[in-house]
């Protein structure tokens, strides 16, 4: 009954995700936080106890599929990537479900707009320089 409980949950988010654009062209975070927003008391009951974990592996699966498409449909005529489109996936939406799920259980200090700011400069500079074949800056102090 959990299960199904998530997968229609995720099924709203599914439909935003692709409703949405992708505002910096990858995955459309500000359309997520806000859904995430209206539904939190919702998302916030599935994410106890069992529920944590049949949520986050289905919204792994259907935001990672989801960022891959995107994703070769941007590289659609230019240079081959040098990372697998699928592995960039996984990446963006682990780091994207991580910080949702962080949102919420710190009860949403911060409003969708500056989650989504927040996400996209952290996530998305490495994204863009590696897959256009570049080295990300070197970073001050080992981080």
């Amino acid at each position: 009954m959990l299960e199904s409980i998530a997968e229609q949950m995720l099924a709203g988010c599914s439909q935003q995700v692709q409703q949405a654009e992708a505002g910096r062209g990858i995955i459309p975070s500000l359309a997520l936080f806000r859904h995430v927003q209206q539904e939190h008391r919702l998302f916030q009951v599935l994410l106890r106890g069992q529920g944590e974990e049949v949520v986050f592996k289905a919204g792994q699966a259907i935001l990672s599929r989801t960022i891959e498409q995107t994703l070769t449909a941007l590289c659609v005529g230019t240079q081959i990537p040098r990372m697998p489109l699928a592995v960039v996936a996984q990446y963006l939406a682990g780091a994207f479900l991580n910080l949702l799920k962080w949102w919420l259980e710190a009860e949403m200090p911060y409003p969708p707009e500056q989650m989504d700011t927040m996400f996209q400069q952290l996530a998305l500079p490495g994204v863009w320089a590696t897959l256009e074949g570049k080295r990300a800056a070197p970073q001050r102090d080992g981080f």
